[in-house]
């Protein structure tokens, strides 16, 4: 099991990322964050739903949206209907191998998006830098290290 890097999004840019492994080989930075944003975008306007996973040959990216509603937001009460045009959705996405445990990743991503939302008001989310969020690198960090070496690597650092 091995996780190449995970990153909490909003409106198309990071704003908190952790890279374990590079995943330039087989998607660059640009291409990537194009990609993300294409399927975010077509799944939440065209089939209204949320996307789990897609697969790009040997990896697999996992994504999870969470909606972020304050109080101020128009939000029709009866139906919990929400215009994710004007209330774009919180995003988390992991890279990881084919072969890794997606339940056990997505828990783990579950928890994060949590802490983040927890940790930041929908206020700060909507409106700050995503500078201001780069201190939560750490806790992805925290989160995920258990789960993102590869087994050679798990082997080198026990020996």
């Amino acid at each position: 099991m091995a996780i190449l890097e995970t990153a909490i999004l909003y409106k198309d840019r990071p704003l908190s990322e952790v890279q374990f492994y590079s995943s330039d080989e087989f998607l660059s930075h640009e291409t990537r964050n194009g990609l993300l944003s294409a399927v975010v975008n077509l799944v939440t306007t065209a089939f209204d739903d949320e996307i789990q996973n897609f697969s790009i040959g040997g990896h697999t990216i996992l994504v999870i949206l969470k909606d972020l509603i304050g109080d101020d937001d128009d939000v029709e009460e009866e139906n919990k209907v929400i215009d994710r045009k004007m209330n774009p959705p919180l995003g988390i996405y992991c890279i990881i191998d084919k072969e890794s445990n997606h339940k056990q990743i997505k828990k783990i991503m579950e928890e994060a998006i949590t802490q983040f939302i927890n940790r930041f008001s929908i206020y700060a989310i909507k409106n700050e830098k995503p500078k201001k969020f780069q201190k939560f690198n750490s806790r992805l960090e925290k989160l995920f290290q258990a789960l993102a070496l590869k087994h050679e690597d798990r082997f080198k650092s026990i020996f």
